[in-house]
């Protein structure tokens, strides 16, 4: 059995099978600042590579009509920030940003289209969002919270206007998709990035405060839980512990707004 080993102290490990293995082998010319191959059996991530963050953001303005049941979300317009090589008008959420009203949706981590792979043997971060996930996002944010007003209660949001925001959790690549190239569609991969998620979001505390702090920061009017399936109750657990007093809904991934509708509670 074989282990991806991840960090220079070697802190966190995820067990992984021999073709998950095989698969770190085929792509040639690995940038070994980011990895090392170099070891019998065990592959080694390095620092290089987990900080490699992309950072939280805001992307639309989102206005509650008053005297009606209409909602209107615009893209940000203001250029101060704006996130270069974003598909969207993306403005950074820095860490001395203060918000009163807002909408925010936590995914888990960035995949493939969050970031450039094309820079000599490296990728570097874009943005949360950027592929079928944020093309859903832009398509049916409207409709959703349309249904979450509908099916939850009037008052779930006050008229007037709200940031929407997107965070990952865990804002590097836990999918290690630069590395195998492998589709999230291939249940191992999946399985791999669950794994590696997982590992960090339990044993490195950081993860859990940073989005304890994110969130404080942007006193979210609702907090939407889109996390994918697998991760999901634990994200859900760790906000119905720490932000009870909010209105919290969960959903289904983005990626899956499309076919399976929102799946929402």
């Amino acid at each position: 059995m074989s282990y991806i080993i991840m960090g220079n102290n070697q802190n966190f490990k995820v067990k992984i099978n021999e073709n998950i293995y095989k698969e770190f082998f085929k792509i040639r010319n690995h940038n070994q600042e980011l990895i090392d191959l170099n070891h019998k059996k065990n592959i080694f991530i390095r620092d290089k590579f987990i900080n490699k963050s992309v950072p939280n953001i805001i992307r639309y303005n989102m206005t509650m009509n008053e005297n009606t049941d209409d909602i209107e979300i615009n893209s940000i317009l203001n250029k101060k920030n704006i996130i270069k090589n974003s598909n969207y008008n993306d403005i950074l959420l820095n860490e001395g940003t203060k918000i009163n009203n807002s909408i925010a949706i936590i995914l888990e981590s960035p995949h493939k289209a969050e970031f450039d792979y094309s820079s000599n043997n490296d990728l570097i971060p874009i943005s949360p969002a950027q592929g079928a996930t944020g093309k859903n996002i832009e398509n049916k944010l409207k409709e959703l919270l349309m249904a979450i007003i509908s099916d939850h209660q009037k008052d779930v949001l006050q008229n007037g206007s709200y940031k929407i925001i997107i965070i990952n959790p865990i804002p590097f690549q836990t999918s290690l998709h630069f590395f195998h190239r492998r589709s999230l569609s291939d249940y191992h991969f999946k399985k791999l990035r669950d794994k590696v998620w997982q590992e960090f979001w339990e044993e490195d505390t950081k993860y859990k405060s940073n989005l304890s702090e994110n969130l404080k920061r942007i006193n979210p009017s609702l907090i939407i839980n889109a996390c994918t399936s697998n991760l999901s109750p634990l994200v859900q657990k760790y906000l119905e512990n720490h932000f009870k007093s909010k209105n919290l809904i969960s959903s289904y991934h983005p990626s899956a707004w499309v076919f399976n509708g929102f799946g929402l509670e």
